[in-house]
């Protein structure tokens, strides 16, 4: 079972370090506010938790892991279906509305918001 979940884990946690980091330079994204916003956003909500479903039962996981878990079980691009629900084939999918949901709400929230960062005293007067 660990080797099924390895790469999705490892994933998931660079994803949380890119998060963090991004968050932390944020200053460095004064000229481009939106493009920001959008990143900073989609980094956070891909850890909104969902289902990857598959036969008769679903696993909780990230959105993140979920995908991955799921882009490695497609047999090839004709069984790939995506709807306003889900995304995956006929064997195994995620929901992704808990994804488009928690994205929507950490734009309009001022936590994603570029903040102007305090100057250094140039130590001239």
């Amino acid at each position: 079972m660990f080797e099924l979940l390895a790469i999705p884990i490892l994933i998931t946690v660079i994803a949380l370090i890119a998060a963090v980091l991004l968050r932390r330079n944020r200053a460095r994204f004064a000229a481009h506010p939106v493009a920001y916003r959008i990143g900073f956003s989609a980094l956070v909500a891909s850890f909104a938790p969902t289902f990857v479903l598959g036969g008769h039962g679903g696993l909780p996981v990230p959105t993140l892991t979920g995908l991955i878990i799921t882009l490695t079980r497609i047999r090839s691009f004709g069984d790939v279906r995506l709807t306003w629900i889900g995304f995956g084939s006929d064997q195994l999918g995620i929901l992704i509305m808990p994804f488009v949901v928690a994205f929507l709400i950490i734009v309009a929230t001022p936590f994603s918001k570029v903040s102007a960062s305090k100057q250094p005293a140039s130590g001239m007067t």
